[in-house]
């Protein structure tokens, strides 16, 4: 159940809200400013909520009411608190502000505490961020650019830099659907443009403590670049079993590798899968 206040009124098409207040359950929210009669919103927005995946879902069926059947929620789950300002129009709008919140999760990964600044715009479907400061345990992430969130290689294009700091490896296969089985913690950064279903761009990274599919690592650096149809490893330096491993090549999107690489000391026990 929701329940509020709203102090409203009208004039040749324009609408005021001098105060429109609405709280529900695990949320609450205070929204003032004008609407003009060609339906753009200039307003100011203050928000709170325990559950983002819920007020979403609230406010995607206030936006439906008033008139957009197209609404659909971003898929954000977690806690936090907007403020800024509501732009664009009232079926399609655009908000440009500051977020802070909790057990973050989105497109399958736990992010952990976010700050936000930017723009969200719905039509779009697109953030902005400027920047984007998500922290987990001893990680972090960095994001500054443009990332579409709609759906996965349709509206999923994306233009930015990202730097790491012992972030989990897992998260970023994840969040990026790659088919790979990886653990460790992530320090480096990218530059990242395209979409996400086919990136293109340039990282480097260092990898520490983790698996490349059963295989344990002590330290990895990787330089990469990704363009069109191909993948390709500029550099790899991966120390495990005792010994060094050297790589470079490449990969398709058909699954087609050609590559070289040298060991040195290194015990090739550390290849064989523990017993289970």
């Amino acid at each position: 159940p929701l329940a509020g206040r709203l102090d409203w009124r009208a004039q040749d098409g324009r609408q005021t809200y001098e105060r429109a207040v609405l709280r529900g359950p695990a949320m609450s929210g205070r929204v003032a400013g004008e609407v003009d009669a060609e339906d753009r919103a200039r307003l100011e927005v203050e928000g709170e909520t325990d559950d983002l995946a819920a007020t979403e879902t609230v406010l995607t069926r206030l936006r439906r009411a008033l008139g957009n059947p197209e609404a659909q929620p971003a898929g954000f789950a977690g806690r936090g608190g907007f403020r800024g300002q509501w732009r664009g129009t009232v079926d399609w709008p655009v908000f440009e502000g500051r977020f802070q919140g909790e057990d973050i999760r989105y497109a399958g990964v736990d992010w952990g505490r976010a700050e936000w600044s930017g723009t969200l715009d719905t039509a779009a479907e697109a953030v902005v961020s400027h920047p984007l400061v998500l922290r987990k345990g001893e990680g972090e992430v960095t994001w500054t650019g443009r990332a579409e969130i709609g759906w996965f290689g349709q509206r999923d294009a994306i233009d930015g830099r990202a730097r790491a700091s012992a972030w989990p490896a897992e998260d970023l296969a994840t969040f990026m659907e790659w088919d790979v089985e990886a653990t460790g913690r992530v320090t480096g950064e990218a530059s990242v443009r395209g979409r996400r279903s086919a990136p293109e761009g340039e990282a480097r990274g260092e990898a520490r403590g983790g698996r490349w599919y059963s295989v344990p690592y002590e330290v990895a650096v990787v330089e990469s670049r990704w363009k069109g149809r191909l993948a390709e490893v500029t550099r790899g330096d991966v120390r495990l079993g005792g010994g060094r491993l050297r790589f470079r090549g490449s990969v398709s999107d058909d699954g087609v590798y050609d590559g070289s690489g040298e060991m040195e000391d290194v015990d090739l026990g550390v290849f064989v899968p523990a017993p289970r």
